[in-house]
Formats: C-alpha cells, sequence, structure tokens
C-alpha cells in the first residue's frame, strides 16, 4: 500500500507491476497484507513528507489569528479559508483544523464526535493528530489539554490550562431572532440579549413552557451568549 500523489492513480489502469512500481517511486511503501496492517504501519512510522500536525505552518498561523480575534472580540465571527482535509466538508474540517493548529507535542488529545469517543470520525481525526503530530490521544476528559468535540459537552469540569473546541454548525444564538449580523455583533459587543429573553418568554407564554429541544441558548462566563447547537438540553 502507497501513500502516493494523483499522478499515480491515472496509472492505476495499466498493468500491476507498472503502477506498484511508480507508486514506490513516488510514496512511500507499506509492507501490508491488510488496510488494519497498512494502518498500523502508518502508525509505527509516521506519514513522512507531511507537515507537523498535517497542515502548513502559514495556515495554522492564520487559524490562530483568527482563534485569538474571534476570543478578543465577544460574538464576532471570524473566518478562515478552509484547507482540503482528508476527510469530507461537513464532518468537522474546520475543527480539526483549529484542533491541529492549536496541537503541540506535549499536548494530550481527545476527540468526541457524534457524541462518542468511539466513532468511526473521532478514531480517525485521533489517529490523524498521533500520526503527523505524535501526540498522545486520549478517551479521558480530564487528561487531555485539547478536546475536540462535537454533539456532546463533555461531563467533567474543565479547567483553565485545557482548551475546548465545540463544532457547531449555526455559530451564532441571535440569529434564531435576528438575521443580521451587522446587528447581532452590536449586540454581542454591549451584551444587549434582551431580544432572546424575549423571544424565550414568548416561548414560555404560548406554549407554557420553553419548548426548545436542541439548540437551547447557554451563557458562558456570564458574559458570553452561545448556540450549542445541536446538542440537546
Amino acid at each position: 500500500m502507497t501513500e502516493s500523489g494523483s499522478g499515480t492513480g491515472s496509472q492505476a489502469t495499466e498493468t500491476g507491476s507498472e503502477a506498484g512500481s511508480t507508486a514506490s517511486e513516488r510514496g512511500v511503501t507499506v509492507d501490508a497484507t491488510s488496510v488494519d496492517d497498512a494502518l498500523d504501519a502508518c502508525e509505527r512510522d509516521g506519514l513522512s513528507g507531511y507537515n507537523y500536525a498535517y497542515l502548513d505552518e502559514h495556515t495554522k498561523r492564520e487559524v490562530r489569528r483568527a482563534t485569538l480575534k474571534a476570543i478578543a472580540i465577544p460574538g464576532h465571527q471570524v473566518p478562515f479559508a478552509s484547507r482540503e482535509m482528508p476527510l469530507a466538508r461537513g464532518w468537522g474540517t474546520g475543527g480539526i483544523q483549529a484542533s491541529l493548529s492549536l496541537l503541540g507535542p506535549d499536548d494530550a488529545f481527545k476527540v468526541i464526535d457524534q457524541g462518542s469517543d468511539e466513532s468511526v470520525n473521532a478514531a480517525n481525526i485521533r489517529r490523524l493528530a498521533r500520526t503527523t503530530a505524535g501526540v498522545e490521544t486520549t478517551t479521558d476528559a480530564t487528561e487531555a489539554t485539547v478536546i475536540q468535540t462535537r454533539h456532546r459537552i463533555p461531563e467533567e469540569v474543565l479547567t483553565d490550562e485545557q482548551i475546548l473546541v465545540l463544532q457547531v454548525p449555526i455559530t451564532d444564538a441571535l440569529r434564531r431572532v435576528d438575521g443580521s449580523d451587522d446587528r447581532n455583533r452590536r449586540r454581542h459587543a454591549h451584551r444587549n440579549y434582551s431580544k432572546m429573553w424575549v423571544a424565550l418568554y414568548e416561548n414560555v407564554v404560548e406554549w407554557g413552557e420553553i419548548d426548545i429541544a436542541a439548540r437551547y441558548p447557554v451563557m458562558v462566563a456570564d458574559r458570553y451568549l452561545m448556540d450549542p447547537s445541536p446538542i440537546p438540553r
């Protein structure tokens, strides 16, 4: 099995020996008889030819700058150009890039996907970080320094030394009550969330209780309104 570029793909329709020799010249040959053996070999030897933590250094700096700006300005959504990742878009590629840009050799990395540590996606993301960054991976939230999660908030109380990368499809809770990002940015800056409180009150008046099953707005550090979608309340 080989880790090869797109150039070898066009050779695959030729004779087996010819394609194999081309792949060996352009990639890294892994002596394996099954997919599991190949994955084990990659984990032992690492993925030669890739940057540390997969992303190039320019991308890491861009993502870090966007992250710092987003933290410094309450409610401000900071976009960055997503790179091609070995995972389909919509399955957490943005979260992976945020995590990989933050990981260092001394970190311990935990991944929750679809609410579980053992999902296929979570296992593959951990393997990517382990093989390209050499970091320790764990399923214990108390041992992790960086936690990437989707569809679940860790039950354990986290410390100030831990980083939580929470993947959500809808980034701003105020979009439920006002579709204007410009007005919502001003509301976040002034901590003016009255429109959300009115919407929740009207929900109680109409139904006798708040009937939001998921995407229930939460306050972070008594300051920031956030949408933890699509986690059930």
